[in-house]
C-alpha cells in the first residue's frame, strides 16, 4: 500500500515536470527578479502599515487625552469599556490613512518621496486633530481650525490632493470627536463639519495660485466672514431655538476658527520646510532674494554665472507658465542650477576676464573640472538645507550630455579611439518637466548670448528648434514626462521672449 502511494506521488511529480516548459536562463532570471520585486514590495507595504497603525493610535489616543485633560475628566476616559471603543476608532482611522496613502501612491511616486510625503501628511493631520480637539472641547465645537490641513497640503503639494485630504480629514475628525465626546450627531456638530469642509475647499481654490502672505490673509478673511460666520449664523438663526446672542457667539467662533487655522498654517509651514527640506512659494521667494547668502556669493565670486542664471530665471518663468508648471519654482531652480561653479569660478568662460586656466590643462582634466559642478552644486544645496528639488535640478540639468568643446579638442590632437563616456556629465537625466525646462533654457540662453539673435525669424527659430531636438535625439528627455506639445510651447515662448531680453540699443557718441 505504501509503495503504491509513493508511486502515485512520483507519477504526479513526473507529470508536473513534463507539463512545465523548459525555461531559458533569461526567463529564469526574469522570474527571480519578479519574485525579488514582490518581496521588496511586501516589505515596503509592511513598513507603511506599521507607520499607519502607529499614527492612528497616536491620533485616537492623543485626541482622547486632549479631550479628557481639557475637560478635567481624565480618569473617566480610560476604563475597559471606553478602550474597546477607542480601538474601534483606531480601526476607522487606519482605513482612512490607508486611503490617503493609496491616493498618494496612485501616480507611481518614488518610494523615498512617498515615505517622506506620507510622514509629512500624517504629522499635519495629527497636529490639526489634537489642536482641534483642544479648541472644540475647551471653547466651542465651532472653534475647529481644521482648515490648516488644506492650506498646508495646497502650498506644499497641490490643490487636487488638498481637496481630497481635506474631505477625508474633516470626516474622520468629526466621527472620532463625536464618539469620544459620547454625543450623537448633534446639529452643531453637523453645521461645524459642513462649514469646515466648505470653507477649506474655497480656501484651497482661491489660494492655490497665491504667492504672498497678504493675499492669503485677505482671502482667508473673506472666506471666514462669508462662510464661517455667514453659514453658522443662518443655520443657528433659522434651525435652532437659541437666542440671538448665542447665535452670534457661535458664528464668531466659526469665523475665528478659520482665522486660527491660517495662523497655525503660517506658524507650522516654516518648521515643516526646514525639517523636511520641502518648499512653498514663501520659501522660494526667500531663497531667490538677492540678499540670500548663496546668491550674494554667486554675485560676488562668479558674476558671469550669476547674470546667466538671472537671465535664465526670467525666460524659465515665462516657459513654466506656458506649460502649466510653477513659475516660482522654475525661477528658483534656474538661480541655483549652477551654484556648484562657486567651487571653481574661473574654470567657466563666463567668469574669466582674460586668463583661461584650461590653456594649461589637458582636455581630460578640463572636462573633470567642468562636469563636477553638478555634483558640487548638489552638495552645496544640501549643506545649506535648501529644498531637495534644487539639489535634484543641480544634478540633472546637464543630464548625460558630452562636453562638446573638449571632446572636439581631443579629437583634433589624437588619432586614438576616444572614450566618449569620459567626456560626459555624470547625470542623471532630467526626471521632471522643470528639470527638462532648465536644461533647455540653460543651453539656449548661453547660445543666444554667444551668437546673438538673428533678425531673420525663420533662421532664429530653426536654431532654437535644432538645439531642443538635439537633446531629444540624445535621449535626454527619456525619463521625464515632458510632451512634444510642451517642447513646442517652450520653443514658441523662447522665440518670443529672447528678443525682448537681448534687444538692440542705439549707439551713443
Amino acid at each position: 500500500m505504501l509503495d503504491t502511494f509513493k508511486a502515485f506521488i512520483y507519477n504526479l511529480r513526473y507529470m508536473k515536470e513534463i507539463k512545465q516548459p523548459k525555461l531559458s536562463k533569461a526567463e529564469i532570471k526574469e522570474r527571480e527578479a519578479k519574485k525579488l520585486r514582490k518581496r521588496e514590495f511586501t516589505k515596503r507595504l509592511c513598513k507603511y502599515q506599521v507607520v499607519i497603525i502607529l499614527t492612528s493610535l497616536l491620533i485616537v489616543f492623543g485626541m482622547v487625552t486632549a479631550f479628557a485633560v481639557v475637560g478635567g475628566t481624565f480618569s473617566e476616559f480610560f476604563d475597559i469599556t471606553h478602550l474597546i471603543k477607542y480601538f474601534a476608532l483606531t480601526g476607522i482611522t487606519i482605513i482612512s490613512l490607508n486611503i490617503v496613502w493609496i491616493y498618494l501612491a496612485r501616480d507611481g511616486m518614488k518610494d523615498a518621496k512617498l515615505v517622506k510625503d506620507s510622514v509629512i501628511l500624517y504629522i499635519i493631520i495629527f497636529v490639526a486633530f489634537i489642536l482641534s480637539t483642544v479648541t472644540a472641547r475647551g471653547i466651542s465645537i465651532y472653534m475647529v481650525p481644521l482648515c490648516m490641513i488644506g492650506l498646508l497640503v495646497t502650498v506644499l503639494y497641490n490643490a487636487n490632493l488638498a481637496i481630497f485630504i481635506n474631505a477625508a480629514s474633516v470626516l474622520l475628525f468629526y466621527i472620532n470627536f463625536s464618539v469620544i465626546a459620547s454625543s450623537d450627531a448633534s446639529f452643531a456638530l453637523i453645521v461645524s463639519a459642513f462649514i469646515q469642509l466648505l470653507a477649506t475647499t474655497f480656501l484651497i481654490v482661491f489660494t492655490k495660485n497665491s504667492y504672498t502672505r497678504l493675499s492669503y490673509i485677505w482671502k482667508t478673511a473673506v472666506v471666514a466672514l462669508l462662510i464661517g460666520f455667514g453659514i453658522a449664523f443662518l443655520a443657528n438663526m433659522f434651525f435652532t431655538t437659541g437666542d440671538v446672542s448665542q447665535t452670534l457667539i457661535s458664528s464668531v467662533w466659526s469665523l475665528l476658527s478659520i482665522l486660527l487655522g491660517l495662523a497655525i498654517f503660517m506658524t507650522v509651514l516654516p518648521i515643516l520646510e526646514k525639517a523636511f527640506r520641502v518648499y512653498s512659494s514663501f520659501k522660494l521667494d526667500e531663497i531667490c532674494s538677492s540678499d540670500s547668502r548663496l546668491m550674494k556669493r554667486l554675485r560676488e565670486e562668479a558674476p558671469g554665472t550669476y547674470n546667466h542664471s538671472m537671465a535664465m530665471a526670467t525666460l524659465a518663468q515665462e516657459c513654466a507658465i506656458k506649460i502649466g508648471e510653477n513659475p516660482a519654482l522654475a525661477r528658483a531652480c534656474c538661480l541655483y542650477h549652477d551654484i556648484g561653479k562657486l567651487k571653481s569660478p574661473l574654470s567657466f568662460t563666463e567668469n574669466q576676464t582674460g586668463y583661461n586656466p584650461h590653456d594649461d590643462y589637458v582636455p581630460e582634466v578640463s572636462v573633470r573640472l567642468i562636469t563636477r559642478h553638478t555634483i558640487d552644486g548638489a552638495n552645496i544645496i544640501k549643506e545649506a538645507g535648501l529644498p531637495e528639488i534644487l539639489e535634484q535640478i543641480a544634478l540633472e540639468h546637464h543630464g548625460t550630455q558630452t562636453v562638446g568643446f573638449f571632446l572636439n579638442k581631443t579629437r583634433g590632437i589624437t588619432e586614438e579611439n576616444i572614450d566618449i563616456d569620459a567626456f560626459r556629465y555624470d547625470g542623471p537625466k532630467p526626471s521632471t518637466k522643470i528639470s527638462a525646462l532648465v536644461m533647455i533654457v540653460d543651453t539656449i540662453e548661453a547660445a543666444t548670448r554667444s551668437m546673438g539673435i538673428d533678425e531673420d525669424e525663420t533662421l532664429f527659430r530653426n536654431k532654437i528648434h535644432g538645439l531642443i531636438m538635439d537633446k531629444m535625439k540624445n535621449n535626454q528627455f527619456s525619463n521625464t514626462p515632458i510632451t512634444l506639445k510642451d517642447l513646442q510651447d517652450i520653443e514658441d515662448t523662447l522665440i518670443a521672449s529672447l528678443p525682448k531680453l537681448y534687444h538692440k540699443r542705439i549707439k551713443y557718441n
